[in-house]
């Protein structure tokens, strides 16, 4: 029986393991072909343009900001910044009543400079040009006025005359005078002309009133 068994037995069936190979892909050349990227097939008029800012600059006054007086460092350092597009007043300083600045503190009135001369036409020490107290005086205030002083006559009576100035000194004080007093007619520290002493004390001012005390009695 087992005999019988093994002269029937046949291999099982074979399936096919034939390699088809490679299949020829399509031709690249068809007129099909289409390559695309991200942006493809986004509307145009749903895309939002961005928008360039505008520059604003706020000002709490009309005067010139730092960097903005021609001839300055800090004009030529600013050279090179860019144009603000709109420069305004800042809102809480925007007001009309503060059109009118004061022009001195407390909005008090300037004092008027008063020179007084013997001769107005001679030059005083400094007015020479040339000289080194020129030089150094180039810088000093032009005075308002220049009157003319009698030598001897009292400096209370020029005040009192053409020197009243009511309104024009803080709180309407008079003006103090210099008065030097000396024990006797000997030259002082520093009137010596040709001395250290002297030169260095070229640009004092002048006294108002030089009076020589009699201490001898």
């Amino acid at each position: 029986m087992a005999e019988d068994d093994h002269g029937n037995l046949e291999p099982p069936p074979r399936t096919s393991i034939d390699d088809p190979g490679a299949r020829e892909l399509e031709s690249s050349d068809s007129s099909d072909d289409h390559f695309s990227d991200a942006q493809s097939g986004i509307d145009p008029s749903t895309t939002v343009s961005p928008t360039v800012p505008t520059t604003r600059i706020e000002k709490v006054d009309d005067e010139p900001s730092y960097g903005e007086v021609p001839g300055t460092d800090a004009y030529k350092m600013r050279a090179e910044d860019a144009e603000p597009d709109v420069v305004a007043m800042a809102p809480e300083f925007h007001n009309p009543t503060r059109a009118r600045r004061p022009s001195t503190p407390g909005d008090l009135p300037i004092p008027t400079t008063v020179v007084e001369k013997i001769d107005p036409d001679t030059p005083s020490h400094g007015e020479v040009p040339g000289t080194p107290a020129h030089e150094k005086r180039k810088a000093d205030a032009v005075p308002d006025l220049v009157l003319k002083t009698t030598p001897g006559r009292s400096r209370s009576d020029t005040t009192n005359t053409t020197r009243s100035r009511a309104g024009s000194t803080p709180g309407d004080l008079p003006i103090p005078k210099v008065k030097v007093e000396k024990i006797d007619a000997t030259p002082s520290h520093g009137e010596v002309p040709g001395t250290l002493a002297y030169e260095m004390r070229k640009e004092d001012a002048e006294p108002d009133e030089l009076v020589v005390s009699d201490t001898s009695g």
